[in-house]
Order: structure tokens, then sequence, then C-alpha cells
């Protein structure tokens, strides 16, 4: 298989891949939360609760937007992997970008758990509104 070939496939599979994992990101943007649900003329008043599941909701879309960012970046590591062929510093470039790529994300997966953690802690009823997500 020539150079061209692989760039090609590895293009491809990226492109495939891309879509995969955005156009689920892309359908999720329909289901419209707006970011304060509170303190409007058709809305209650703006509780402690409210405040903390705004937070949440802040957060919630943070970790979707790494998780976009996580998916192009891993599928980048792979295609410099595919069309590294013998070189092998163009392999350790690889390996360095998918390592990166994965300890980033569980670094921002570990401070979502003490965030949550500190949130729950926040709001003991757990018929808040910041629990509504888990049901």
């Amino acid at each position: 298989m020539t150079l061209k070939t692989k760039k090609v496939l590895a293009g491809s599979l990226s492109l495939a891949l891309l879509a995969i994992f955005i156009v689920p990101a892309i359908a999720s943007a329909l289901d419209y939360t707006p970011l304060i649900q509170c303190g409007t003329a058709t809305t209650h008043e703006c509780k402690f609760a409210d405040a903390i599941g705004t937070i949440n909701r802040i957060i919630n879309w943070i970790i979707s937007i790494a998780g976009v960012i996580f998916t192009i970046s891993f599928i980048y590591g792979g295609f410099l992997w595919i069309i590294s062929g013998e070189n092998p510093g163009n392999k350790e470039k690889a390996k360095d970008v998918l390592w990166s790529t994965l300890k980033g994300f569980v670094i921002i997966l570990i401070s979502w758990l003490i965030v949550y953690t500190i949130l729950i802690s926040l709001v003991p009823d757990k018929n808040s509104l910041i629990f509504k997500f888990i049901k």
C-alpha cells in the first residue's frame, strides 16, 4: 500500500469517526435548556439550588466540549500514527499526542468528580434541581 493510499484511507476514516462523534453532539443542541431557569416572569424565584443547578449545567457543557476536543485530538493522534510509516520519530510524536490526550481527559473527568461531590454536599436535598440530570 502506497503512502498516498494510506493518507486517503486515514483521512476517510478520520472524517467518518469525526462524523460519528460530532453529529450526536450537534443533535443534542436541539434539546435546549436555558442556562438560568429562574427569576423571570414565567418562572419561580431564584434559590440557592438554582445557582448550583446553573453551575452544574455550565460544567456539563464544558465536559461535552471536552469530549469533542478529546475525540478530535485522539483521531489526530491516530492519523499521525497511521501515516508515520517506519519513521520512529513520527511514531513517538503520535504516541505523545495519544497519551497526552488520554491524560488530559482523565484529569478533566477526575476534576468533574471532585466538583460534583462538592456540589451534592452543598445541596443535600435529593429533590433539588441539581439531581434532575441523574434521573
